[in-house]
C-alpha cells in the first residue's frame, strides 16, 4: 500500500514538475526570441551602413547641409567687406555627399573621422586673388584676410562633424557593432537548445505560444516608442541633422510594427503545424492499439 501510495506521488511529483519546466521554458524561449528579434532589427537598421545612407538620402540631409552651410558663409562675406563670387563654387552638393559618404564609411569601420579643407582652402584663396586683381584691390591687413579664410574652412568642417553627431559615439557604438553578431548567435543557439528540450524532452509544442508572447511584447515596445518621444517638434543642432533623426525614428517604428507581425505569423504557423502533427501523432497510437 505504501509502495502504490509513493509511486502515485512520485508520479504526480513528476508530472508537476514537468509542468512547471514546460512554463519555464516557454517563459524563457518567449524573453530569448523577444532580445533576439530586437538586437536583428537593430542590426538591420542602425548599424548597417548601407541603412544610413539610405535614411541620409531620403531626409534630404546633403542638400539641407548644403544650404545651411552656404547660408553661413554669405554671413561671414557680409563681415569681411567681400563679394558673394569669393565663395561661390566653393562647395557643392556632390561634393559634399562624397566627403560625407566617406565619412560615415569611416565611422562605420572604425577609421579615423576627419573632413578635409584642402580643396575649398585653395579654391578660396584663388577666388579672393582673383577678386582683389579684377577689382584692382590690395589687403592691407593680411592678418584678417588669413582670419576669414579659416572662418569659412571651420564652418564647412564643422558643419560636416557636427551635422553627423554620431561621430561623437563612434567608440562605443563600433564596439557594440561587433558584439552584435556573437550576441545573436549566442541567443540563437539557447533558443534552439530550448526549444529541442520542450520538445523532444517534455514532448511539447513549445514555439507557438513563445512567439505570440514576444509578438506582443514587441507591438508594446513599438506602442511605448511612438507615443513617449514627440518627433514632429524634434530639433537637435540643425534642420539638417533633426529631419535625418526623424527618418531613423521612423524607418525604425516600421521595421518594430513587422518584426511584431511577423513574430505574430510564426506563432500562428507553429501552432497550426503544432497542432496538426500532435492529431497525426494520436491517430497513429489510435491505430497501433
Amino acid at each position: 500500500m505504501n509502495v502504490m501510495w509513493y509511486m502515485q506521488n512520485l508520479k504526480e511529483l513528476i508530472i508537476t514538475m514537468k509542468t512547471i519546466s514546460y512554463y519555464v521554458g516557454e517563459f524563457f524561449l518567449a524573453v530569448l526570441i523577444f532580445f533576439f528579434a530586437v538586437i536583428l532589427m537593430l542590426q538591420c537598421t542602425i548599424f548597417q551602413e548601407n541603412f544610413m545612407v539610405k535614411e541620409i538620402e531620403k531626409s534630404n540631409f546633403i542638400q539641407e547641409l548644403y544650404h545651411t552651410t552656404e547660408e553661413e558663409f554669405s554671413y561671414y562675406i557680409l563681415q569681411s567687406g567681400l563679394s558673394e563670387e569669393v565663395v561661390t563654387g566653393l562647395i557643392s552638393e556632390s561634393e559634399m555627399k562624397e566627403v560625407l559618404l566617406e565619412y560615415l564609411h569611416n565611422f562605420y569601420e572604425g577609421n579615423s573621422l576627419t573632413i578635409p579643407t584642402d580643396d575649398i582652402k585653395t579654391k578660396l584663396e584663388a577666388n579672393i586673388i582673383n577678386y582683389l586683381n579684377q577689382n584692382n584691390l590690395t589687403v592691407s591687413d593680411e592678418a584678417s584676410l588669413d582670419l576669414f579664410v579659416e572662418e569659412i574652412l571651420n564652418t564647412y568642417q564643422k558643419n560636416m562633424e557636427d551635422s553627423f553627431l554620431f561621430g561623437r559615439v563612434q567608440t562605443l557604438f563600433v564596439k557594440i557593432k561587433q558584439l552584435l553578431p556573437t550576441i545573436l548567435i549566442v541567443l540563437g543557439i539557447t533558443i534552439v537548445l530550448i526549444f529541442l528540450l520542450l520538445r523532444f524532452g517534455l514532448k511539447k509544442n513549445s514555439l507557438g505560444i513563445p512567439c505570440f508572447t514576444s509578438g506582443a511584447l514587441f507591438l508594446l515596445f513599438y506602442l511605448y516608442v511612438c507615443n513617449s518621444l514627440d518627433m514632429q517638434n524634434f530639433y537637435v543642432y540643425n534642420e539638417a541633422f533633426s529631419n535625418l533623426m526623424k527618418s531613423i525614428y521612423s524607418s525604425i517604428c516600421s521595421n518594430m510594427l513587422a518584426g511584431a507581425v511577423i513574430l505574430f505569423v510564426l506563432g500562428f504557423f507553429a501552432t497550426v503545424f503544432g497542432s496538426f502533427f500532435g492529431l497525426q501523432k494520436k491517430k497513429k497510437s489510435v491505430k497501433q492499439k
